[in-house]
């Protein structure tokens, strides 16, 4: 069995042409599951004691729980150090990676910690265009029905792209607009 199968809540489509995957906050994870196209959408809740990646040793990142769903979850592996690529992107099982977080201290821990570890570690996926976030909002206030149009209704959601070519600290300086 997969690490991540715990953590995840798949979708029935496996091509990433079509699923996307939600990463959200734990305490958000029964609203998004309630409120998901079960197709094409899988959820994969992090909880807030995710590792503070940036300048953390590389064996420490592998072993955090939260880092290891990730990969796992995205099935396309993990770049090492610049040139010594392990990650496929044609293993890539989602075409669109969504982070959802609440804007608390936890929900910006959660945001800047996933895209931290993607951006080191994962560059290409966010090179392809794949990572999305959605603007904070405070989900738990939120009728299921207001959630389900804001985040998981393809036609009426509101969600950025991070751009491929900046840097951390530009898109982490970005999502305070947000």
């Amino acid at each position: 069995m997969n690490f991540a199968m715990s953590f995840l809540n798949d979708c029935i489509s496996k091509g990433p042409t079509v699923a996307e995957l939600l990463i959200v906050e734990t305490k958000n994870q029964e609203l998004s599951k309630a409120s998901r196209s079960m197709f094409i959408q899988a959820v994969l809740e992090i909880d807030d004691s995710i590792l503070e990646v940036q300048g953390a040793p590389f064996d420490k990142v592998l072993n955090d729980t939260e880092v290891k769903s990730i990969i796992s979850s995205l099935g396309a592996g993990f770049v090492l150090v610049p040139g010594q690529n392990l990650l496929g992107l044609e293993n890539l099982r989602y075409g669109e990676i969504i982070i959802v977080t609440e804007p608390t201290n936890e929900g910006r821990h959660v945001m800047k910690q996933v895209l931290s570890f993607m951006h080191k570690y994962m560059n290409p996926v966010m090179s392809a265009g794949h990572v999305y976030v959605v603007p904070s909002q405070d989900w738990s206030s939120m009728m299921p029905e207001e959630f389900e149009a804001k985040v998981m209704t393809l036609e009426t959601r509101e969600i950025v792209q991070i751009p491929g070519d900046w840097t951390i600290e530009e898109i982490l300086d970005s999502l305070e607009d947000l």
